[in-house]
Formats: C-alpha cells, sequence, structure tokens
C-alpha cells in the first residue's frame, strides 16, 4: 500500500481537509514515530477539539462482544438490549454538541470482525455514526493510526476497497530536522542533550539513517531507532 508522505508539520492542514469532505483521517508508519502522541498534541488543536473530548481506543485483542457490548436478557419483556462499552463517546454519555475525536488507534491490527464493526462509526452520509446499536454523539471526527506489514507488523491487514474510498490516507514521516524544531527543542528535559547535538552532526554522514531508518524487511525483530527511542535515550542521559 504506497502511501502519500506526510510530515508532522503538514498534519493539521490535511486533518482539516479530511474533516471539510466528511472522510476519514488515516495515520500509518513505524512505531516511534509519534502518531498516537500528536493525535492530542497536533489533530485535536487543529480541529478546534479540547483535550476532555479526544477518546483514544486501542481495540487490538478485543473481541466483538467486547466492541458492541454484552448482551443482557430483559426478562420482562423478554428481550436483549446491549451494555455500552465506556470506551466510546456515545450520544447519551456525551449529549453536548462540543466537537470530539474519535482515534482507533492500531487498528490495521485488530480482528477481521471487530474491524468489520468499526466500519459503522462512521457515516459517509453525515451525522453520528453507530457501534452496533449504540449511537456515537454528533459532531464526531473519527481518524485511525498504525502499522502496515512492512513497519515490523504481524498482523496489519489491507483496508477493504470502500473503506480506501472513504478516507485520506497518509505515511506519517518524522525526520530529523521536523523532530527537532517541533519538539526536541521545545523540552528543556532532552534539548541541550549531547545526543542532540549527534543526530545534528552526524545523520545522514556516508548515507547512514541514525534517526529513523526503515524497519528491516523481513522484519528480524532487532531494535531499531526511531524518535521514541532517541527521546528516551536523552532522557536517560541527563541521569547520568
Amino acid at each position: 500500500m504506497k502511501l502519500p508522505r506526510l510530515k508532522v508539520s503538514q498534519v493539521p492542514l490535511q486533518a482539516r481537509a479530511a474533516k471539510a469532505a466528511n472522510r476519514l483521517f488515516s495515520l500509518y508508519s513505524q512505531g516511534g514515530t509519534g502518531k498516537t502522541s500528536i493525535v492530542k498534541s497536533v489533530v485535536a488543536p487543529a480541529l478546534g477539539i479540547a483535550p476532555e473530548d479526544v477518546f483514544i481506543v486501542n481495540l487490538s485483542g478485543a473481541d466483538p462482544a467486547a466492541v458492541i457490548g454484552y448482551g443482557i436478557p430483559d426478562h420482562d419483556t423478554r428481550d436483549m438490549y446491549f451494555s455500552s462499552p465506556e470506551i466510546w463517546p456515545t450520544a447519551e454519555r456525551h449529549p453536548n454538541d462540543r466537537p470530539k475525536l474519535l482515534c482507533l488507534d492500531e487498528a490495521p491490527d485488530y480482528d477481521s470482525g471487530v474491524n468489520s464493526l468499526c466500519r459503522s462509526l462512521y457515516n459517509p452520509d453525515g451525522g453520528p455514526g453507530k457501534i452496533g446499536t449504540h449511537t456515537i454523539a454528533d459532531n464526531t471526527f473519527v481518524m485511525r493510526t498504525g502499522n502496515r506489514r512492512t513497519d515490523g507488523s504481524s498482523r496489519s491487514t489491507i483496508p477493504s476497497a470502500p473503506e480506501v474510498e472513504r478516507t485520506f490516507s497518509y505515511e506519517l514521516i518524522n525526520p530529523l530536522d521536523d523532530w527537532l524544531e517541533g519538539y526536541a527543542f521545545q523540552h528543556e528535559g532532552i534539548a541541550d542533550s549531547p545526543i542532540i547535538a549527534f543526530l545534528q552532526f552526524n545523520n545522514g554522514l556516508r548515507g547512514v539513517d541514525h534517526f529513523c531508518p526503515p524497519i528491516p524487511a523481513p522484519w528480524d525483530g532487532s531494535p531499531h531507532p526511531c524518535p521514541r527511542t532517541w527521546e528516551a535515550a536523552c532522557r536517560a542521559e541527563k541521569l547520568g
């Protein structure tokens, strides 16, 4: 799946474009590039969504019943109603009209049955989506994040054709310059680390990407550097 590449600094514009076009917004990349963290720090502010109205849901390992709720028999009516998992921003729990953001984190790794159920969260005709019998709060923008098989994931599946057509999908990249200017230099805990200087002056020499090289293919399980591991190294060095 060849996707257009998107820098973190370009995410706000494309998120607003997806919302204006009434489409899902999907970001894929190898682990550690910051997909999940930018949901609250970049995407939500770009859409004018408050932190308390951001819902990040990871359903890896969940079964369909846990997603739509468990059936509860009503002995009086001899009917069945379903519990409403608290992970969802339902209209019943969130009746206010503030805009909301629902992120399906690590979505390609979900069970196929769970992924099928999640398609109803998005209504291509506008209006609130649903999960099982539960209606999602109105004005909820839905996005997905995840890794592809080329990013080292063992389970990532190819989205269905209807899903692709309804989605603005991108490969998220976090090049060193973007990471330094937009993150590292803004955090006192790591801005003056000598590791930052090492990256500035050594990355790319002799054609070697020390900062965030591609995942080995086929994946062999070996550690690999990425923005998340460099941040951890900077913080650990400060304690030395």
